[in-house]
């Protein structure tokens, strides 16, 4: 049995659930790829405890810049973050090394996926990021491979949980933005500094990331049109549901007259409507095709085995040669 080598940089909450799921169910996944599992390094800057079993050969960084020197690996995992810096200085010394690449990292890719898929095909190596869009949604393979024989009319949804538990929140209690925003901080379901998702900025990263994958085209931030739900007050949600309307942070790809169009902002979204019922924390994802017309996906978007599992699922494409 051959065996898949794998180094992951970041040990946060995405991480950890890895390094569980890799734990509990290693036995079971290397049966079903045909290839063992080693993980040969790990890059965390704080402690963290791993079973002796599964690590005893593992290389342990304190220090994600020291995988810059280290190479006994087929596939590095980039769960540290950020759209430059190391994540983006280790991701591309991987690929100089013909090194395959899984990420969450929805702003690096956001900024610089198409770069980083050109370079990756002129390394014969693969790059997967199905975790950063959508978490536990396996959107991105829907699209890429399930309905590879369609054509891409649009692609919307709620991408981001901190801003549809807000909304919904809101909705339910009748209690404003700022109470509400505390409530999602104390519950962990929003960072200390919220402002990426409140701001539509986390959605848009993710609706380019959804529109390259869907139309082809290069990911450009700039071309998005993005307005965040700071500004929505009580009264806006009480207004909305006496006209039959929720409100939803959606992100919308589309193609309009041969043209791509990209747009972040609250919506109108009637009452009616099966995504306007995606509720708190999820996420939920409609896909638009000539053949198959609509089809609507619902899941966690966030959180650390939901995330993880589409890492894992990534790393496996990539062990079977049919990654992105």
């Amino acid at each position: 049995m051959d065996t898949l080598k794998i180094a992951i940089a970041g040990i946060g909450t995405v991480g950890s659930g890895l390094l569980d799921i890799i734990i509990e169910n290693k036995s079971f996944i290397e049966k079903k790829i045909n290839k063992k599992l080693l993980i040969t390094a790990i890059a965390s800057r704080k402690k963290i405890k791993i079973k002796k079993k599964l690590t005893k050969s593992t290389i342990i960084f304190n220090d994600a810049k020291k995988i810059l020197d280290f190479d006994n690996y087929d596939v590095l995992v980039e769960l540290i973050g950020g759209e430059d810096g190391v994540s983006l200085d280790i991701i591309l010394d991987a690929i100089k090394k013909n090194k395959n690449v899984v990420t969450a990292n929805k702003a690096l890719i956001a900024k610089h996926g198409t770069e980083l898929l050109k370079q990756c095909e002129k390394g014969k190596c693969k790059i997967g990021f199905e975790a950063a869009v959508a978490g536990g949604i396996p959107i991105i393979k829907i699209i890429k491979e399930f309905l590879i024989s369609n054509k891409i009319k649009k692609v919307f949804g709620i991408l981001n949980g901190t801003s549809n538990f807000i909304l919904s929140k809101m909705q339910e209690t009748n209690k404003d933005f700022s109470t509400i925003l505390k409530q999602a901080q104390n519950l962990g379901f929003a960072e200390s500094d919220p402002t990426f998702d409140i701001n539509g900025m986390d959605t848009a990263h993710k609706t380019s990331i959804l529109s390259m994958v869907s139309f082809g085209n290069i990911m450009d931030l700039e071309s998005i049109f993005v307005e965040g739900i700071e500004g929505i007050q009580i009264d806006d949600i009480k207004f909305a549901d006496t006209l039959g309307y929720k409100i939803k942070l959606l992100g919308i790809t589309q193609i309009k007259n041969c043209q791509v169009s990209q747009f972040v902002y609250p919506c109108l979204i009637n009452k009616l409507s099966t995504i306007s019922n995606v509720s708190y924390e999820n996420n939920g994802v409609v896909v638009e095709s000539d053949f198959s017309e609509s089809l609507f996906f619902q899941g966690q978007g966030a959180g650390s085995y939901p995330t993880a599992t589409s890492v894992l699922s990534d790393i496996i494409d990539i062990s079977k040669e049919n990654c992105l």
